[in-house]
């Protein structure tokens, strides 16, 4: 997995749940990530990985966790019509998740299909803008920025996401989350960070 899968995925799951109040999706989630690295190349593994995130799916439809889980896996094995199938169904059961479109955008943009990737880019951007507007905790409100700020980055390009990023250091000058990601700005390099879909 990507800098940018990872971010999305760690801070949209991790920004509202301590580890006290873990549940069992988030418990299966963290199951099939451990195998993940050892199924990569075994075909019994990764269908267990699969259908350990498959059941976490179905216990909590609405959490996002291993729905990006799995997508992520199946970039990881080439299934980028699958991961596409499995964000869609995310964005179906909560069409309010940071981070599935733009997700989508990178699969898409790895597919050769430009023109699909930016409308999903755009699409990021307003949900995130929306979102943003309801005010949430500041922990939400980070990730949203964020979200919202790379979605500006790979659909509007460098300079706009970099002032998009600039707007977020001056709101949250501390946030380690926020200063983690200057270098995703600063440096950004397309085709590196898209490598991993």
């Amino acid at each position: 997995m990507n800098l940018i899968f990872g971010f999305l995925l760690v801070s949209m799951v991790n920004s509202h749940i301590s580890d006290t109040t873990r549940t069992l999706p988030e418990e299966l989630v963290r199951e099939a990530a451990t195998m993940m690295p050892e199924a990569y190349n075994d075909p019994f593994k990764s269908k267990r990985v699969i259908a350990i995130l498959d059941k976490a799916i179905q216990l909590d439809s609405l959490n996002p966790a291993p729905y990006m889980s799995q997508a992520g896996f199946y970039c990881q094995l080439g299934l980028r019509r699958a991961a596409l199938r499995v964000l869609a169904r995310l964005l179906s059961a909560n069409p309010n998740v940071v981070g599935a479109l733009t997700s989508q955008g990178f699969i898409l943009e790895r597919m050769g299909k430009q023109r699909e990737a930016r409308e999903k880019y755009l699409k990021e951007i307003a949900l995130c803008s929306r979102l943003i507007e309801q005010n949430g905790p500041d922990s939400i409100q980070v990730t949203q920025r964020l979200a919202l700020a790379v979605a500006v980055l790979f659909a509007k390009g460098k300079a706009q996401g970099v002032l998009e990023y600039n707007k977020i250091l001056s709101i949250y000058p501390k946030n380690t989350m926020v200063l983690f990601e200057r270098s995703l700005f600063y440096d950004f390099d397309r085709k590196s960070l898209l490598n991993g879909w």
